[in-house]
C-alpha cells in the first residue's frame, strides 16, 4: 500500500527523468522523451562531451502536449468583400472562406530541437572529459512550448554558457 501511495505522489508531482547522452555526432535523435499520461514535460539531459564530439551538435526530440484542433470546417461567403464593386455583380464578386465550426482538445506530439555550439569551448585532450546539463520543462500539459536550462556540470575549464532560446552556446571565461 505504501508503495503505491509513493508512486502516486511521484506521478502527481511529475518525478524528473533523466538522459544520459554522449555527444558523438552532429545530429542525433533522442525519439520521443517520456512523460506521464496528462503530466507536463520535465526531463534532464546529462551531455558528455569528449574530444571526438562536433563543434556543433544538434540534437532532436519530440514531446506531448494538449491542444485544440478542428473538429468541423465550413465554408462560409462573405457578402460584401473589400473589392466589391456594384451591387449587380454581387455573386461574381463574393468570396468563401474556411471557418471552424467546432474545436475539441486532443493530444498531439511536437518536433522540437536544441543546438549546441562548443566552436569557442576548450580543446579536450583523447581521456578528457566534460559533463553539461539541459533541463527542459514545460510549464503545463496545453503547452507546446519548452523552457529550457543549461549548466556545466564537471570541467576542468571555466565556461560561460549563453543560451538564446534552444540555442546554447559554451565559451570559455
Amino acid at each position: 500500500m505504501k508503495f503505491v501511495m509513493v508512486l502516486a505522489l511521484l506521478l502527481a508531482f511529475g518525478a524528473q527523468a533523466s538522459v544520459d547522452l554522449k555527444l558523438n555526432d552532429k545530429k542525433m535523435n533522442l525519439g520521443e522523451l517520456t512523460q506521464a499520461r496528462g503530466m507536463r514535460l520535465q526531463e534532464t539531459l546529462m551531455l558528455t562531451r569528449t574530444a571526438a564530439t562536433p563543434a556543433k551538435v544538434k540534437v532532436k526530440f519530440s514531446h506531448k502536449y494538449k491542444g485544440l484542433v478542428c473538429m468541423r470546417w465550413v465554408m462560409r461567403g462573405n457578402p460584401f468583400p473589400d473589392h466589391y464593386p456594384r451591387y449587380s455583380d454581387y455573386d461574381r464578386y463574393r468570396s468563401y472562406e474556411r471557418y471552424c465550426m467546432r474545436y475539441a482538445e486532443k493530444v498531439l506530439t511536437v518536433q522540437k530541437s536544441i543546438k549546441l555550439n562548443f566552436k569557442d569551448a576548450a580543446m579536450l585532450s583523447k581521456v578528457e572529459v566534460e559533463t553539461f546539463e539541459i533541463t527542459i520543462d514545460q510549464e503545463r500539459f496545453k503547452r507546446a512550448d519548452l523552457d529550457y536550462e543549461a549548466k556545466v556540470i564537471s570541467s576542468k575549464h571555466d565556461y560561460k554558457v549563453k543560451s538564446r532560446g534552444r540555442r546554447f552556446e559554451f565559451d570559455l571565461k
